[in-house]
């Protein structure tokens, strides 16, 4: 595998912070992340948890461009950096409290909504949002986002409640599950269908004005 160039400029900042060696990377872990296998996956996890810091930043590029998609979701393009470094570093400090009970990619997605929260409860207003599924798995909505009606769903999702408007976005943006959206969020899986049911009946209501 080839490796990245030294120094790793166009590696994220919270690299430093955390102890990663940029050369330590193969290009593979950042070009295409869809190539590594779940096992592998795993296997870093697992050297991550007993300290390995090469094997959490292989671990941060798998993940990098889902995180930074919701990140930029939920809380606009604005504050991206800070957000995505904040979530990055809170999993290398509690990467030991990580159990296995779901993947890694739910646990990782459930610090990024987390901070997310955080920012808009301290920020106003609401950010511009992007509604787009992500390109590499178009979420459920992808044939629905005609031109001539995105920008009247993107401005009716971006008035939803922040509670309503998360799980939109997990759902239907990101393409999870329910059982996947109330391990991030925490809650039970009823709560996830009457959140689902909620924004539905809103977004419904909004977009017939």
């Amino acid at each position: 595998m080839q490796k990245m160039a030294a120094g790793g400029a166009h590696l994220p900042v919270f690299f430093r912070t955390v102890g990663v060696r940029p050369d330590s990377i193969p290009a593979v872990y950042e070009s295409m992340p869809g190539a590594i296998e779940q096992s592998e996956i795993e296997q870093l996890v697992e050297r991550a948890r007993q300290g390995d810091r090469d094997a959490f930043g292989r671990l941060a590029l798998l993940h990098r461009a889902r995180v930074r998609g919701l990140l930029h979701r939920l809380a606009g393009a604005d504050r991206l950096d800070d957000l995505e470094q904040d979530v990055f570093i809170a999993a290398w400090l509690n990467l030991k409290k990580f159990r296995g009970d779901a993947a890694f990619a739910t646990w990782l997605l459930r610090i990024a909504v987390n901070k997310a929260r955080r920012a808009l409860k301290r920020d106003r207003p609401l950010p511009a949002l992007d509604i787009e599924p992500r390109s590499e798995a178009p979420g459920p909505l992808a044939h629905l986002l005609l031109d001539e009606t995105r920008i009247q769903l993107r401005a009716a999702v971006a008035s939803l409640p922040t509670r309503l408007r998360t799980v939109f976005q997990l759902r239907f943006v990101e393409g999870l599950r329910g059982p996947e959206i109330a391990q991030v969020l925490g809650v039970r899986e009823a709560t996830v269908r009457s959140r689902l049911t909620a924004a539905r009946q809103t977004l419904r209501a909004r977009l017939r004005r």
